[in-house]
């Protein structure tokens, strides 16, 4: 007999919706699905994956892969009705109180070579994450990276302005 999502252990909600959202055209129903709620549950808003993925960077690693190929597959309008749909889930990450600059261990910083490597990048928050996802994205299928990072900065950015972050504070601390 299969057990309900809602009856399975916190933790392992937390890990399905990460690997969720690391599927490639993942939605936010669906990530929602994998927690087993309609909004995130105070508990996961801290969750550490076993490899020190938070809900947030598993967020912020779709807006990037989905900004640089949802136009491929989905449309202009469905790309954006699902990335305004990841959107409120950093809405909802950022107002339950998720750090905004928790880090991957080094061995996880995907695609950071990108930026440079070195030690300014040598750590992967989630807005570093989600750059890092773009670019890739944006190789693999060949679109214009400059228009993948507009939109996918453009739907973080916004989704930390309407959760009130100061965001002068907030690119201080990122740079």
């Amino acid at each position: 007999m299969d057990t309900p999502i809602r009856e399975l252990p916190i933790k392992d909600r937390c890990d399905l919706a990460i690997g969720q959202a690391e599927q490639p055209y993942c939605c936010r129903d669906l990530f929602l699905m994998a927690l087993g709620c309609d909004s995130i549950p105070g508990a996961a808003i801290f969750y550490r994956s076993w490899n020190g993925q938070s809900l947030l960077h598993a967020v912020a690693g779709a807006i990037g892969k989905l900004a640089a190929s949802g136009n491929t597959v989905f449309g202009t309008e469905e790309t954006q009705r699902r990335m305004l749909g990841w959107g409120s889930i950093i809405q909802e990450l950022v107002a339950g109180g998720a750090d905004l600059h928790a880090t991957l261990p080094i061995y996880l910083n995907y695609g950071i070579e990108f930026f440079g490597g070195g030690e300014k990048y040598d750590r992967a928050t989630p807005v570093v994450l989600m750059l890092a996802s773009v670019l890739c994205g944006s190789i693999t299928v060949w679109s214009d990276y400059r228009t993948d990072l507009r939109k996918a900065t453009t739907i973080f950015i916004t989704a930390l302005y309407n959760s009130s972050v100061n965001l002068k504070e907030y690119g201080r601390r990122e740079v």
